[in-house]
Parts: structure tokens; sequence; C-alpha cells
């Protein structure tokens, strides 16, 4: 078979010019009209005479006030153009009324009009306001509020003054660190992720949880309490005592990342980068000091561990079991206030006051996104980069949730998921949503589609 595609000055497609088998065709009458042997082109498009007729099995798409006749889209009454659809209209003026024609039948539709998708009810609803078709056709919102094409939030649990936001490999739930303050702290578990379902506080009394990461079976945090400060873990899925990792009385544990058998983070306060086996009774390595506030870190498959200094406005790394004399290397340099790194889609992805870039071995760093405000925590899926942004000084009330394509070699296109978002933190996602932390009053961990 062959099928043309021509478009009409309307932005709809012409399906089917002529359809031929391509042993058939012999003549080409030009502007996309083919005949079959034996037949001759018509003045104005269409074939004549002879034998063999086109094969019209693949439906035609023609302008209201035209149909099909051997296979071209043709004005009303002229040329045979007297059966097929009657002249199509419709009502709604956000809808375009079209003929959808075969050679003897054709049915009269409507399609809405761009910025408006078809409501159950056949009208054509703007997509900037309704909230089963929230800036796209078919997005609803679990909040059942759109505005301005953007789902409002649903708030999914209730938080005091929630941080870091995970959701462990498998498990179905979220786990987040509710700051909290002195001893007031607790780390929390919601499973199932739906709203009204209560959330297990795994460990409670805690000194300024901040970080969290999980594998399989534990989830694990920093206390950032000055000088007392540690790194813990706790089983997932009920409450328990939390069991220290560190030895304690450091300055400020920051960021927390595992792999398989160790546990890293950051000491912001004593400039330190370190590691713990998650074997316990294994006294701590300090992998690098002397560091300058190290903030945000992260692994990658190649036994390199990643950090950023937030005032020196540099990325180091060095090895997850340095060789004796091992000094960390510089990545990148020239960042104002750096806060959080982040591996996908192959890079290392970075924050600071107003960018997100990214650091590619072989080509240095490259600014994916300018012009934000305070961009903190990220977080990926095989198509974007998703990352809060905490807003503007001092009430923080203007963050937003938003979405970066990770696609390489073309314009990295921005989208605003969520605006006027009060000092959002912590970001997860999985294949419908983005959960995310909200430290300001009304607390809490929320969610938006993710697509």
């Amino acid at each position: 078979m062959r099928a043309l595609v021509a478009p009409l000055a309307t932005g709809l497609a012409l399906l089917c010019a002529s359809c031929f088998s391509p042993s058939e065709v012999a003549v080409d009458c030009g502007g996309g009209v083919f005949c079959p042997a034996g037949t001759t082109c018509l003045p104005g498009g269409g074939c004549s005479g002879g034998g063999g007729m086109p094969d019209l099995t693949v439906p035609l798409m023609c302008m209201s006030n035209e149909c099909a006749v051997m296979g071209v889209c043709t004005p009303w009454g002229a040329m045979g153009c007297g059966m097929g659809c009657p002249v199509c209209t419709s009502t709604d003026p956000h809808a375009m009324a079209i003929c959808n024609v075969t050679p003897t039948t054709g049915t009269c539709s409507t399609v809405c009009l761009g910025g408006y998708c078809m409501s159950t009810n056949g009208k054509c609803l703007d997509n900037s306001n309704d909230p089963n078709n929230c800036g796209l056709c078919g997005r609803k919102c679990p909040s059942g509020m759109c505005a301005g094409g953007l789902c409002a939030p649903e708030r999914i649990a209730v938080a005091n003054n929630p941080v870091g936001l995970v959701l462990p490999p498998g498990a179905g739930s979220l786990v987040w660190a509710d700051n909290g303050s002195t001893t007031t702290g607790a780390i929390e578990q919601l499973s199932p992720i739906m709203p009204g379902t209560s959330s297990i506080k795994l460990a409670i009394g805690l000194d300024l949880p901040f970080a969290v990461a999980t594998d399989s079976n534990f989830v694990y945090w920093t206390s950032r309490d000055n000088p007392n400060g540690n790194v813990y873990r706790n089983a997932l899925g009920s409450p328990a005592s939390p069991t220290p990792l560190g030895t304690g009385g450091q300055m400020g544990p920051y960021d927390v990342t595992v792999d398989d058998a160790n546990v890293y983070w950051t000491d912001q306060e004593g400039g330190t980068i370190n590691k713990v086996s998650k074997t316990l009774g294994s006294p701590p390595v300090v992998l690098a000091s002397g560091q300058m506030s190290p903030r945000g870190i992260a692994l990658n498959n190649s036994g390199k561990v990643f950090w950023v200094n937030h005032t020196e406005g540099v990325i180091y790394s060095i090895s997850t079991t340095p060789a004796m004399g091992e000094k960390p290397k510089t990545e990148a340099g020239g960042m104002k206030n750096p806060e959080s790194v982040f591996l996908a889609n192959g890079l290392l992805w970075i924050t600071d006051d107003t960018t997100i870039r990214f650091l590619d071995n072989n080509k240095g760093v490259t600014i994916a996104v300018m012009g934000r405000h305070l961009p903190f925590a990220m977080t990926a899926d095989s198509t974007f980069l998703y990352f809060t942004e905490r807003g503007t000084a001092p009430g923080y009330i203007d963050g937003q949730i938003t979405k970066v394509t990770l696609a390489q070699g073309q314009p990295y296109i921005v989208t605003k998921m969520a605006d006027n978002v009060a000092n959002p933190w912590g970001i997860a996602v999985d294949k419908n949503y983005v959960y995310f932390s909200s430290n300001a009053a009304p607390g809490g961990i929320y969610r938006i589609p993710a697509h």
C-alpha cells in the first residue's frame, strides 16, 4: 500500500490522497495525486477512464465542504461530489466540524481547537482550568483543582517540617525526615502512598534529622545537631530505636547516600567526607578532610564519590576506597553556592543558586537551565530531571516544582509543574506522580501528576 500525507491549511492532515498497490501506480498527476494504470489525470485532481480502481480502504479526512472522489478531497457538488457527508457544522465556538469520509459513506465529528479538550458531555473545555484535562488532554489533577494549566498539589501526608524525601526501591512507600527541632524530629514512612493513609513513625525524638537515603531494608539519615551530630539507620516498616553508624560528636552531618556495602555522608561544619560499612561495628573512615562546607553527595558506578563545597563553589571527587595519599580531584568550579548533586542519564547534575548544570567528564560543565530561584533537591526518570525551587527570601512562599528534559544535543525544555509552593525541599518520582516535601506551614508531603 502507498499512503500519501499532505497538510491542509487548517492544520488537519489529509490522511490518504491516493492509495494503490505499487504495481498499480502508473501516472503521477502532481500535487500528491497518483492514478492507477489505464487511467488519466482529471483537471483539478482525480482519475478518469480505463480499468483499475484505487484501493480506498483507508478513510480519507476532508473538510466539511468537501468529499472524497477517487481518493481525492473534492469540493462539494463538483466532479461527482454528491455523496458522503452533508455540510458538517458545530455550535461549539471552541471546536471545528470535520467530515470523515470513505468512497460511499461519511460521518461528521468535531475536533477541539488548541487549548481545549473534549469533555464527557461532548463540549470542548478550556484546559487551563479543567481538573480532568489540566494543561494537557487527559491529565487529571488528584487534588481536583487546576489553574493556569497546572494541577494544585495534593497533600497526602501531614508533617511539621519535612526535608529529605525518598522512595525506597520497590517498596511502594515514601520515607522522609521531619526536621522538627531538638529532640522533636522524626523519620516517617507512608505505605501505601495514598491520601488518608497514616504514616508510620519509624523513629521519634530525634535531633534535627535532615537528609535520608534507603536501600531495600533500611533507611539512613543524618542528624545535624552540632556538636552531637551523627548518622543513623532504622529498618523500614516498623518503629525502632535508631542505630548510630558514626562515632557521634560530629559538627554537622548534611547529605547521605549508600551503595551495597557502605554509607557515605558529608559533614558540613566539620569539613569532611565520610563512609562507614553497613556491617555494624566497623569504625567510620574519613575519605577527605579540610573541605569548605561540603553539602550534596553522590556515587557513580565506577567507584567514585562526588560532592560540592558550598562556599567554595567547587565539585570534587575521590575514590570510594582511596589509595594511599590520594587527594580529592577538582572536577569543576565557578559555581555560586552549589547545593546538591545527582546522577542521571550518566551525568552528574548540580544545583546552585540560579542554575541547573551537569558535568560530563569528556566535555566539562554545561549549564542546562538558568534564572532559577534556589533550586535544591533533584530526582529523575528516563526522560526528565525534576527539581525543587525553594523560591525567594524571606518567606519562600513562591517555590516551584520544575522539570527539564535529559536528552542531550537539543535545546533543554524547562516545564513548570507547580507554583506558589511553600519552601519545597525533597523530591521523588515514580511512573505516575512527583512527590515533594514542603516545610512551611501548612507543612506536608504533596504530589502532582508526573506527566
